[in-house]
């Protein structure tokens, strides 16, 4: 019997890591004056010390007995995270995939987090990484590269597939998208499928463009903080992905326009990774549910796996993301 090592986690921090724990940070501290005071602290205690304690408490002193002596080479496994599962504030689904690729394949797991989409595609170019967790936007990117593999998604609130819309205020006089020209929105960073290239498809075959259809256009805040600034006001509309929602109490906001329905943000694998791992790690997600590996009340309830054609439409809207929109602009788009 062998006993693996606790997985090392590897960090790395860069000039847009601000966004990615802003989500946490907003879910503690909702007053925004006393969550940019907070944000310093929880930046390197939350998402390095927490996640690393976290990660350490699922995988240590978990012996765990190989029958295969190599594991065909394989020494160890490298997880890039730049999406995960339910969002930033949910860990524990992903660590349970983690946990499952540990089982599976019988060697230590390491998870290397990027922070800013412009660097994921760089990382995603690195031999040494065999999974990942990425956006739909980076998995669209990839899908004709042969190193790359569709492993699985998260079924969020029930639903194994997800859409893109248009939210207001629940007392917004608003009621259709048509409803919102002349308004201000918020978007996501240019490459968001959900939260930007859905409304820059909708203002298009309006026969418009972004600037064109909108009063203003606030763009550069991820999805949960577009949400704030909805809700406190700011703007009059957002576009996210429905399980964006989620985190609000029911009620708080009324979706005007749906997309069709499309892949969530899925995990990748390399395929030059043993078969037979690929197949046990699929048989272990499976097994993954509310009490049974994911938390009871979380709204991660299991995997899905995906085929391509559930993304025909995100494959649309990657027609319509704009690389030149990655940092935050408070006022407009040019086009």
């Amino acid at each position: 019997m062998r006993v693996l090592p606790a997985p090392v986690l590897v960090t790395e921090r860069g000039p847009h890591m601000d966004v990615r724990t802003k989500a946490v940070t907003e879910r503690l501290f909702p007053q925004r004056s006393s969550r940019w005071l907070a944000y310093a602290l929880v930046t390197s205690f939350l998402i390095v010390l927490g996640g690393s304690l976290l990660m350490w408490g699922l995988f240590a002193a978990q012996p765990v007995e190989t029958g295969i002596a190599d594991n065909e080479g394989q020494q160890s496994i490298t997880v890039l995270i730049d999406r995960t599962p339910g969002g930033p504030s949910q860990w524990t689904p992903y660590i349970a995939v983690l946990k499952q690729m540990r089982d599976q394949m019988r060697v230590p797991v390491r998870a290397k987090y990027v922070a800013g989409r412009a660097e994921v595609t760089d990382a995603m170019a690195d031999p040494r990484i065999d999974a990942a967790f990425v956006s739909i936007y980076q998995y669209l990117a990839l899908e004709d590269d042969t190193e790359w593999e569709l492993l699985a998604t998260p079924i969020v609130a029930g639903r194994p597939l997800e859409t893109a819309v248009i939210a207001v205020r629940a007392d917004s006089p608003y009621r259709s998208f048509e409803d919102l020209e002349g308004t201000d929105i918020a978007l996501a960073p240019g490459a968001s499928i959900r939260g930007f290239a859905y409304a820059r498809w909708l203002a298009v075959r309006s026969g418009s463009t972004l600037d064109g259809y909108f009063g203003a256009v606030h763009t550069g805040g991820e999805n949960v903080e577009n949400l704030e600034r909805l809700a406190g006001g700011d703007v009059d509309a957002a576009c996210v992905g429905r399980s964006h929602l989620l985190a609000w109490p029911s009620g708080t906001f009324r979706v005007v326009s749906e997309s069709p329905e499309m892949g969530l943000p899925p995990i990748l694998m390399r395929t030059r990774l043993p078969e037979y791992f690929r197949d046990n790690l699929r048989a272990g997600l499976r097994g993954l549910g509310p009490g049974a590996g994911l938390p009871a009340d979380g709204p991660v309830g299991g995997f899905y796996f995906p085929t391509a054609g559930d993304y025909d439409f995100a494959r649309t809207l990657f027609e319509y993301v704009d690389l030149s929109v990655l940092e935050q602009q408070w006022g407009g788009v040019d086009e």
